[in-house]
């Protein structure tokens, strides 16, 4: 913002990268509180990463994203629940859009097999058992874009490996 010899407010915008659109004053204002917290969640920075992404800013919501990550990671994983295991599997998974949609075909595909990892750790473990068929179902976004990014990398051979895999289309066998 800045003042005009006029009288008016103007806004002065220096690089149309750094746009941030909000649907109203109220997220406006939640954003601005959650940047100037000094001890951030793994939850706060998985909402920035979220409005980042939201706002095409890849870059910044792959920072915010790994940022969630860590902060999640550094808890005890002892004492993980399901929905610390689901927030993980969503950060991956938004790591791997944005950094498919950013162009980094291979750490798109790494996230990818993280967010496969965790859900195969979960698929495993007997505590989820009456989940598994929403777990097998959450694999589907991970595989996809996997399969793009290999795609993009030109890597037909894995790309054709994951079709052609039990393990990842034959949930019937698991059971």
């Amino acid at each position: 913002m800045c003042d005009c010899s006029c009288g008016y407010d103007k806004l002065r915008i220096e690089s149309m990268n750094e746009i941030i659109i909000f649907n109203n004053k109220e997220d406006m204002d939640g954003f601005f509180d959650k940047i100037k917290m000094k001890n951030k969640t793994a939850s706060t920075y998985d909402f920035l990463g979220g409005l980042m992404m939201n706002n095409t800013l890849n870059e910044k919501a792959i920072f915010y994203f790994e940022k969630a990550v860590y902060e999640k990671k550094k808890e005890n994983e002892e004492n993980f629940e399901f929905d610390d295991y689901f927030f993980l599997y969503k950060a991956f998974l938004s790591l791997t859009m944005s950094y498919f949609w950013f162009g980094y075909y291979t750490k798109s595909v790494i996230n990818a097999d993280n967010c496969l990892n965790l859900l195969n750790k979960l698929i495993k473990n007997d505590k989820y058992k009456e989940k598994l068929d929403y777990l097998y179902e959450l694999k589907l976004k991970p595989l996809t874009v996997k399969i793009k990014g290999l795609s993009g990398l030109r890597k037909y051979k894995d790309f054709y490996d994951i079709i052609h895999n039990k393990d990842y289309n034959d949930k019937d066998k698991k059971k």
